[in-house]
């Protein structure tokens, strides 16, 4: 469930163009959390015990859901978006805008 809301919150918030590389990303992330959460699990649980592996899945936890609720939905975004002008752009440098994600529809 956590794989397809990321997913979806990605698509979107990400422009087309580069889409095809975040999902990647988080592609990537998973396999890497398969392959050593248990090894991460099994550190933790010889050094600290039983409890620090559950209680460090649910700090993580609450941090998931402290970041959920602190997300700003895109089309709520837009409302709050400044728009640049030539002063600004010239100021900032064109490369400054380049890299803004593009959360338009």
């Amino acid at each position: 469930m956590v794989e397809v809301a990321g997913s979806a919150l990605v698509v979107d918030a990400v422009a087309a163009d580069g889409l095809g590389k975040m999902l990647g990303y988080i592609g990537a992330a998973t396999s890497l959390g398969f392959a050593f959460g248990p090894l991460a699990g099994g550190v933790i649980y010889h050094l600290a015990g039983y409890y620090a592996v559950f209680g460090l899945a649910f700090a993580i936890i609450a941090l998931d859901l402290l970041l959920r609720v602190a997300m700003v939905e895109p089309r709520t975004a837009q409302r709050w978006r400044v728009k640049t002008s030539a002063s600004s752009e010239a100021l900032l440098g064109a490369q400054s805008s380049s890299n803004v994600m593009d959360v338009s529809e």
